[in-house]
C-alpha cells in the first residue's frame, strides 16, 4: 500500500490550481466528465433555490412544512443507504469491477 506525498514544495493556491485544471483538461476522460460534473452542480443549486421560492410562494407551504419535507428526505436516503449496504444480496449483481470497496480492493493510507 502506497500513500503518494507532495513531491515538491506548493507554489502558491492559484498556480497550484493552474496545474491540476490545466491536468484535468488533458486527460480525455476527466475533462469532460469535470466539466459536466461542474455545470450539473451548477444549476442543480439553481434549481434548488427557485425549488424553495416555488414551494413557499406557489404551494404556499410554511418554512416548518419544508423544513420537514427535508428532514424526511434525509432520513429516507439514510435508511435506504443502510438498507442498501446490509443486504445481502444488495451487490450481488454487480460485477466486481463496479464496487471494488465491496471486495477490499480500496484501501486508505
Amino acid at each position: 500500500m502506497h500513500c503518494y506525498r507532495a513531491a515538491r514544495p506548493s507554489l502558491g493556491l492559484w498556480r497550484d490550481t493552474a496545474e491540476g485544471l490545466g491536468f484535468l483538461w488533458s486527460q480525455p476522460l476527466l475533462g469532460p466528465l469535470a466539466t459536466c460534473a461542474g455545470l450539473f452542480n451548477l444549476f442543480g443549486g439553481m434549481i434548488l433555490g427557485v425549488y424553495f421560492l416555488y414551494v413557499t410562494r406557489e404551494l404556499v407551504l410554511a418554512p416548518r412544512q419544508v423544513g420537514s419535507m427535508g428532514a424526511v428526505f434525509g432520513l429516507g436516503a439514510l435508511v435506504g443507504r443502510c438498507w442498501w449496504d446490509a443486504s445481502p444480496r444488495a451487490w450481488a449483481w454487480a460485477p466486481r469491477w463496479w464496487a471494488p470497496w465491496r471486495w477490499g480492493r480500496w484501501r486508505t493510507c
